[in-house]
């Protein structure tokens, strides 16, 4: 997790003095550490735009996979005996479709007038545009896990749209730890 009061500079001096099997650990910083985050739009944290997130990055995953070859079923005989033994789909994808799909049962439609018409809403006071942001933590870590992995694996930058050779050349490149 992100916190501002962590020290990573103090962290790295630190690891120097440490010794793992007779070798010297030698810790870096190889960028600035002021603009560790980047903001995104706060609407991206609604319930239906994070499941329109998961699934189009659900997408992305399987379209890159299937791309790179990573966990396609390519022939076995052209791939070494450890390699043939991994899984043929791609584990950060399993159960994906328990969150995409939105569970409201018929009896909670009913009790709140919903039951079948087109609901006759009075007009919002204010802003009628206005919408109340609905958050939903499972879903915010199931994109987040989806996020990471596109941009470790396939270096790509799922908000800014852009995809990269290696994650080098990224914004906001992640921070390295040499050992």
């Amino acid at each position: 997790t992100f916190d501002r009061t962590v020290n990573i500079k103090e962290i790295c001096w630190n690891l120097q003095n440490i010794r793992l099997r007779d070798c010297e650990l030698s810790p870096g910083v190889n960028r600035d550490l002021t603009r560790r985050v980047r903001n995104i739009n706060g609407i991206t944290q609604h319930k239906q735009i994070l499941r329109n997130d998961i699934k189009l990055a659900a997408k992305l995953i399987h379209a890159l996979d299937d791309r790179t070859q990573l966990w396609g079923a390519a022939s076995k005989a052209q791939l070494p005996s450890e390699v043939s033994n991994l899984p043929s789909q791609n584990p950060i994808l399993k159960n994906i479709t328990d969150y995409l799909i939105e569970e409201v049962s018929a009896e909670e439609e009913e009790l709140l007038g919903r039951s079948g018409e087109p609901s006759e809403e009075t007009p919002k006071e204010g802003n009628p545009a206005e919408i109340t942001v609905e958050r939903d933590e499972k879903l915010v870590k199931v994109l987040d896990k989806l996020l990471l992995y596109l941009r470790i694996v396939h270096s790509l930058d799922y908000y800014n749209t852009s995809e990269y050779l290696n994650e080098d050349e990224m914004p906001s490149r992640c921070g390295i730890v040499h050992v």
